[in-house]
């Protein structure tokens, strides 16, 4: 009789209890349910292993295991999946009636959100509810977010893609001929009356929520959001984008060219 010792490494199997692997004994394993059972199977496992070794012929199985022991480690992974799921959350927004008060003067990345898909007309709609969120826009802020989502996009004091694309899917047009003699012929504009009917609609329908980002991953993270968001009034890097949005713009865009 020989007493020999050797190192066990006890896992949690999958489907409910334990199991055991002996390391220096290729092939040793055995389960159990509970904690105390693998340990009496281990080491019955390891004897029926052992089982008729010679110690004259064969050579001693060597346990070179040194230490089992868990380990902490940081992974790097890709930011753009958190990010993702934080724009579309409903948690944290900000009313547009408030964004003056709280949007900051920093840069990053933004989402702009309705309150529900009913409140877009019937084609729009009918889109927004194959969503699984309430994501409309998706924007990014390289000067200040308070610049770009708030003056431009929510308030439409300098030109806006989607305070553009909001106002025409409402029905609103612009002014007949309101970009001859415009060097850019494609930042249309809606009338007074009209500009300040869509601003109170946004303050009665929209919320944003925002992401300061380091401004060498906004451009990045922004298109890889927008894929992966597929945000209705989104065109550019967007895989589902809507034809009858663009068609729409192009459509708006000849009304105030000729």
């Amino acid at each position: 009789m020989k007493v020999l010792e050797f190192s066990i490494i006890v896992h949690q199997a999958e489907e409910g209890g334990y199991w055991v692997e002996v390391p220096a004994l290729e092939g040793c394993f055995t389960q159990g349910e509970t904690i105390r059972e693998v340990l009496k199977n281990a080491k019955e496992a390891i004897e029926l292993h052992l089982e008729g070794w010679d110690e004259f012929e064969e050579e001693i199985p060597r346990d070179h295991l040194v230490m089992a022991k868990k380990v902490k480690v940081n992974i790097k992974t890709d930011a753009s999946g958190e990010l993702s799921h934080f724009l579309q959350s409903g948690k944290g927004t900000i009313k547009a009636s408030e964004a003056e008060k709280r949007v900051p003067d920093q840069v990053g990345i933004y989402s702009i959100i309705i309150d529900h898909s009913r409140n877009l007309p019937t084609l729009y709609k009918k889109y927004q509810m194959a969503k699984k969120h309430n994501v409309i826009y998706l924007g990014k802020a390289e000067r200040t977010l308070f610049k770009r989502l708030v003056e431009e996009d929510l308030r439409h004091k300098r030109a806006s893609t989607f305070f553009r694309s909001i106002g025409a899917i409402l029905g609103h047009r612009p002014p007949k001929g309101s970009l001859k003699g415009k060097k850019n012929q494609n930042n249309f504009k809606f009338s007074e009356k009209d500009t300040q009917k869509i601003i109170n609609w946004i303050n009665r329908h929209i919320s944003v929520k925002y992401r300061i980002l380091d401004p060498a991953e906004i451009q990045r993270l922004e298109k890889i959001c927008i894929k992966k968001i597929k945000p209705l009034l989104n065109l550019k890097n967007n895989p589902k984008r809507l034809v009858e949005l663009e068609n729409l713009r192009n459509k708006c865009r000849k009304i105030a060219q000729f």
